[in-house]
């Protein structure tokens, strides 16, 4: 008996994870939590599902989480259009710039070439450029 039964939870595991693409996420959560076992908490909504079962058997659960995954979705959205504006603009959207260069002190989205390190940068770019050497060859060399 043991057995069928750890076959059968197999099997809607396996019916799960191929429906998971097909229904909506909310709806697999929804379904999902209360047939393994798994807790599930909403801090700040005073849901536990282990504390208080009857909290998740509400209908408003499966709008709110459909609610938040646009919300985040709406926002990663804005999010990416900025950096792209930003990009097309020739503004610098990264956190550290590119050995050789240095942000500029009065503008964090330009980048001014950092003196110290040009002269390390221009050697290397002629070594590979002129001499032909590669990458190894050129660590090899120590930069003398």
């Amino acid at each position: 008996m043991e057995k069928y039964f750890l076959n059968l939870n197999e099997t809607i595991k396996e019916y799960l994870k191929i429906l998971s693409d097909e229904i909506p996420d909310f709806l697999y959560n929804y379904i999902n939590t209360p047939l393994f076992n798994i807790r599930f908490i909403a801090i700040n909504d005073f849901i536990d599902s282990f504390k208080n079962p009857e909290s998740v058997n509400t209908i408003l659960l499966p709008f709110k989480n459909l609610i938040n995954d646009e919300y985040a979705r709406d926002v990663s959205i804005k999010i990416r259009s900025s950096l792209n504006g930003k990009k097309k603009r020739g503004e610098f959207v990264g956190s550290f710039p590119s050995y050789g260069y240095v942000k500029d002190e009065k503008d964090k989205h330009k980048l001014v070439i950092d003196e110290v390190a040009a002269d390390i940068v221009r050697k290397i770019f002629d070594w590979h450029v002129n001499l032909g050497l590669g990458k190894i060859a050129i660590l090899n060399s120590n930069f003398k």
